[in-house]
């Protein structure tokens, strides 16, 4: 709907503010129940308009573009207040959704104001003091074609001239003369033409109508800025509510964009308290037709994945990593609604080769150095995966080093997901009682 909107969205990132999640999961969800209702708001996408109100701010008189794109959001916060209004009779139990769209502050009175100036599609109207100016340029333009024309019926002035249509020089109508006769036409000479052989002269005549049109048009242009000023002081005026209106649209916004792709991608927002990660058909968001997958961990700390090379180990970490991080965006997850997610205050990730030429690492030296980084920054409401965990040396020592790991995370208390081909890594699982082995 609105630019800065898209922008919201693009750019959102997890948090840890579990507060401001569960609000924005509710807001979410009270828009799902109007979805599923049809019971849509009237959103229409909005051209940027901060900073029009910028240039508001700092003096600067608003050309059309930005008086239009600042009626726009008036007329979408006026539609959505009647939307709010009649809808609220229709929903009788209380609607967050609705609550957030009814703190929009009225601006009726810049509506009225703008309306008296414009169309909603961005026409602008027959103003009076406009129109009787445009009536005195068109009278003065006729007279103007009528003297123009009286010197191309006469016989003695036609054999003067190189053309027997006029011309227009610097905004004003002239007659083409040829270079010879020159004086034989009593005005002001423009320019002549490349050749010499023809001069551009502004008859007496018509000097004193072209004289009256530039005034009469320059009346005009001082009177459509004098108009554009007004407006743009209103706006000015009313320019805290209209910021305020944003605020609140870019919420409305974002949390309809959610809950319209919890209805396309059949997903769920989850708003159980949970300890433990309990996974139900979740599907990795960007994977198109990807299996789902089934997660269950209780009490236990540490999930080790094995299975065949291919077998999606790689893709389970990922979708647990990223509808956690998603869960902390406040957004739908792809999963059955009956799962739940603990709300971590990090997700520490060791996945795919990170070897670095540049600074001559190999990819177990540059796995060792992640791991580290994350084993100091992971705590007790943390998830943690690692993906092919300690796989980069020997086995015996990768198999040593991946449960000293894990001893680590488990002392810690961490939620730990981990993919392996280790052998003593899954006999590691079965004789831990803070462990739970899993395969795919």
């Amino acid at each position: 709907m609105l630019e800065e909107g898209r922008k919201l969205v693009q750019n959102m990132l997890p948090t840890n503010d579990i507060a401001n999640i569960i609000r924005i999961k509710k807001l979410s969800i009270s828009m799902l129940h109007l979805l599923k209702n049809s019971l849509n708001p009237p959103l229409k996408f909005l051209p940027p308009i901060m900073p029009f109100l910028q240039d508001s701010k700092s003096g600067d008189i608003l050309e059309i573009e930005g008086i239009y794109a600042v009626f726009l959001c008036v007329i979408l916060v006026q539609n959505l207040h009647k939307w709010c209004a009649s809808t609220q009779k229709m929903v009788m139990e209380k609607n967050d959704f609705l609550h957030l769209v009814d703190t929009l502050p009225f601006l009726d009175s810049l509506y009225s104001e703008l309306s008296t100036f414009m169309e909603e599609s961005g026409q602008i109207k027959e103003i009076a003091s406009l129109r009787a100016i445009e009536k005195e340029i068109a009278k003065v333009e006729a007279d103007i074609k009528k003297n123009m024309a009286s010197y191309f019926i006469n016989e003695e002035v036609t054999e003067l001239l190189q053309s027997t249509l006029p011309s227009t020089k610097n905004n004003r109508q002239v007659l083409a003369v040829k270079a010879n006769f020159k004086g034989r036409i009593k005005g002001i000479i423009h320019e002549y033409s490349q050749s010499a052989k023809t001069f551009y002269i502004e008859p007496e005549d018509i000097v004193i109508k072209n004289n009256q049109l530039q005034e009469l048009k320059a009346e005009w242009e001082k009177e459509y800025v004098r108009i554009l000023r007004c407006l743009t002081n209103s706006i000015f005026a009313n320019v805290d509510k209209i910021e305020t209106a944003i605020s609140i649209l870019l919420e409305v916004d974002y949390v309809s964009a959610l809950a319209k792709w919890a209805v396309l991608s059949d997903a769920h927002f989850l708003m159980e308290e949970a300890t433990s990660v309990h996974l139900k058909n979740a599907r990795h968001p960007l994977i198109k037709n990807c299996v789902p997958i089934n997660i269950r961990m209780d009490d236990k700390k540490v999930l080790i994945i094995t299975g065949a090379n291919a077998g999606g180990k790689t893709v389970a970490l990922k979708t647990v990593a990223l509808l956690a991080l998603m869960n902390q965006s406040g957004m739908p997850l792809p999963l059955s609604e009956e799962s739940c997610l603990p709300y971590f205050d990090f997700v520490g990730c060791n996945i795919g080769d990170e070897q670095s030429i540049a600074s001559e690492s190999s990819t177990f030296s540059a796995e060792v150095k992640n791991i580290a980084g994350i084993i100091e920054d992971a705590t007790d409401k943390s998830l943690v995966v690692f993906d092919e965990l300690a796989s980069g040396t020997d086995i015996e020592e990768g198999g040593a080093l991946a449960m000293a790991i894990l001893d680590e995370m488990i002392e810690k208390g961490t939620l730990t997901i981990v993919s392996t081909h280790h052998g003593a890594l899954k006999q590691y699982g079965f004789a831990n009682p803070h462990c739970l082995n899993a395969s795919v």
